[in-house]
């Protein structure tokens, strides 16, 4: 099924009053605009306006749109709003959200940040914005990092593609903290890398008792990618770390 429909012309209240993505407050906007497009979910009443030079700096599905338009004025009032399929209306906020107000609000206040980046991967996966999708796919992980970094292994390394610097902070993360794996933790993962994690740790610890002199030009950094076999060095690993 298609991502567009065209809605019905049926007459609505001009100053119908919308609320606005992200911050829960409300705002009225005019029956036709010409710098935004108004977009509704089909089976949804609300309307969404996204400003029209932001989706087009975006390749993608809702770019194409403009290309296949053949009513006059389609999209540029609630009467006219072009209708989409196939999205969950809570991430279609996100990339609302995203495109309108992220730069000057941030994440939308009651949203915890994994849950909104990972609406907003759903939402620019269905529409095929390659940027976006990236852009919250790296939130994502770096949360995972933090919060999980044993899950952010397991997903990097399903992943062919996983950016290696990604996998690097991971790897680090584990190899860095006080406590070793737990039995639950190791279970997990893949003989492998529960193996290497091991290593460089006992590398580490031994890095750990050399004097600054002794170290050279070596780094709990440098290890992690020797032991982990990640070609590169991050351009703000010095070797004190």
């Amino acid at each position: 099924m298609s991502h567009l429909e065209r809605t019905s012309n049926s007459p609505q209240n001009s100053s119908r009053m919308r609320e606005q993505v992200g911050g829960g407050t409300v705002q009225q906007y005019p029956t036709a605009r010409t710098e935004t497009v108004a977009f509704r979910i089909d089976g949804c009443s609300k309307v969404y306006w996204i400003k029209k030079n932001l989706i087009l700096s975006e390749p993608g599905t809702l770019c194409e749109i403009f290309a296949t338009l053949s009513v006059e004025g389609e999209g540029t009032s609630e009467e006219q709003a072009i209708k989409l399929n196939s999205v969950i209306p809570e991430d279609f906020e996100a990339l609302v959200h995203f495109y309108n107000d992220f730069e000057t609000r941030g994440i939308p206040v009651g949203v915890p940040p994994f849950q909104y980046w990972d609406r907003l991967k759903r939402a620019s996966r269905c529409y095929r914005i390659t940027s976006v999708e990236e852009r919250a796919y790296g939130e994502l992980f770096n949360i995972l990092i933090e919060q999980n970094p044993v899950m952010a292994v397991v997903i990097a390394e399903q992943n062919p593609g996983a950016d290696q610097e990604w996998l690097y902070a991971a790897y680090r993360k584990l190899c860095l903290r006080a406590r070793p794996l737990s039995d639950n933790e190791a279970a997990k993962l893949h003989g492998v890398t529960v193996n290497r994690i091991i290593r460089a740790r006992q590398k580490i610890r031994h890095w750990n008792s050399l004097s600054i002199a002794r170290r050279g030009m070596i780094s709990r950094g440098s290890i992690i990618r020797e032991v982990f076999r990640i070609q590169g060095r991050a351009p703000t690993e010095h070797k004190s770390r």
